[in-house]
């Protein structure tokens, strides 16, 4: 599918497997981007089932989540089956708990440090209920009532940065934030190398006295500590990565699609 839609990815369109979001800003927009959706697919000989379509919505509901024009919020019914969740009497109620909070941790601010006490007890031979866990699981529970509306990126402004922080396949933390008014129009190696800085700076909690690698689709920077420090710039940043056990990898830019859609 990504391949199908590469040419319109994050121009107006995002997919997951078989889910297929198409976003505008104006209704002729739309009946545009639908026409070109629908030729596109039939050029591939892919079906739609009509009954599982909506159009021209004025928000939808995908992967869990009800899209809408100020941003991304959770699924009104997910937020009741949380807050009605009674005290887990097995492992696998826990677990189920923590799947359907977790699947939302992106909403909620220090989601792991919240959660610890929860996640501890599946360590335990026998599952109990000390008073802390009681309290991790109203506090999640009321995180998840009161979850903040994300707003969403601006795909096509190119402005910005996005970055992933993940372990064994599984994402933990992310991170995507705006360039300043002078990084704008400095060269893609000095951004590029402002992401690594910024990032590390962000999740030196994380990285600090760990091995990790970055990946990124610049290969000017894959040797980065062993180049020539030539200018200022470059010694300013280098000097934020001292102490650090990293390498940098390279990794094209259609397979790094999941970071290029949070910048």
């Amino acid at each position: 599918m990504n391949d199908t839609f590469k040419l319109y990815l994050r121009k107006f369109i995002i997919v997951f497997f078989n889910d297929i979001l198409i976003y505008n800003k104006s209704f002729d927009d739309h009946l545009h981007h639908l026409a070109q959706t629908f030729q596109l697919l039939q050029d591939h000989q892919f079906y739609l089932k009509l009954s599982k379509c909506s159009f021209a919505q004025q928000q939808v509901e995908c992967l869990g989540h009800i899209v809408f024009a100020s941003g991304v919020a959770l699924v009104q019914d997910k937020v009741v089956i949380v807050q009605q969740w009674p005290i887990p009497n097995s492992f696998k109620a826990l677990r189920g708990f923590l799947g359907l909070t977790g699947f939302y941790r992106r909403f909620i601010r220090r989601y792991s440090a919240m959660a610890t006490p929860l996640t501890h007890l599946l360590t335990k031979e026998h599952l109990e209920w000390p008073e802390e866990a009681q309290l991790a699981f109203q506090q999640l529970k009321e995180a998840v009532s009161t979850v903040p509306i994300l707003p969403l990126p601006n795909f096509s402004s190119g402005t910005g940065m996005g970055v992933i922080l993940s372990e064994d396949g599984h994402s933990i933390v992310f991170f995507s934030k705006q360039f300043y008014p002078k990084l704008l129009h400095a060269s893609t190696y000095f951004q590029e190398l402002y992401v690594i800085t910024a990032t590390i700076k962000k999740w030196r909690q994380y990285l600090l006295g760990h091995s990790f690698i970055i990946l990124m689709d610049h290969k000017s920077l894959k040797e980065l500590m062993a180049q020539l420090i030539q200018t200022p710039e470059q010694q300013k940043y280098l000097l934020h990565l001292m102490g650090y056990d990293f390498t940098i990898q390279y990794m094209s830019g259609r397979t790094n699609v999941v970071v290029d859609a949070l910048s």
